[in-house]
């Protein structure tokens, strides 16, 4: 991440994940809402980033990112004081956010594919091009069960000033 607008679109997916979290669960604990802030985190430090290009499979990638976003989500967490439970319990999901294989990493991993549909997408289709939207479109898409496809479809588009929970400067 090279710039004060890429780290805003980051830290703007984030946000928009812990919004779609909040619609999915409603009464979601600490350690799943620290997991929805802190499951892409590794994008805010760039020495620290995981990159695609590194690996030969697109799962390997994912899994590689999950657990490096876990180590970094504990040191923040523990240097800020966080109860080590709380810290243990978002660890976990932050792990599990690409798979989803208990309610809770599946309502993070819901959320953060919500949040590729309305926050991410065209910044991915100009990152990667077209072909690869496509592809992830598909990846995104079929990880959504019927409900989560449903609050998907009721979703208005939104014009590019309205995307950001941040002030403007």
């Amino acid at each position: 991440m090279n710039t004060a607008k890429e780290l805003e679109s980051e830290l703007i997916h984030l946000l928009n994940v812990y919004d779609w979290l909040k619609k999915i669960k409603p009464k979601a604990t600490a350690p799943l809402v620290f997991a929805s802030l802190l499951h892409d985190c590794d994008r805010l430090f760039p020495s620290k980033r995981i990159r695609e290009s590194d690996f030969s499979e697109y799962e390997e990638y994912k899994r590689a990112h999950a657990r490096n976003c876990a180590t970094i989500a504990v040191n923040l967490l523990t240097r800020a004081g966080v109860k080590k439970s709380v810290v243990e319990k978002t660890k976990r999901l932050v792990e599990d956010h690409e798979c989803g294989t208990t309610p809770d990493s599946y309502a993070l991993m819901a959320a953060d594919s919500l949040s590729f549909f309305t926050v991410n997408i065209e910044k991915y289709r100009k990152r990667r091009g077209t072909k690869a939207t496509i592809k992830k479109v598909a990846f995104m898409y079929n990880r959504l069960k019927q409900k989560e496809r449903k609050m998907l479809a009721s979703v208005k588009p939104r014009k590019r000033a309205q995307e950001s929970n941040l002030p403007r400067p």
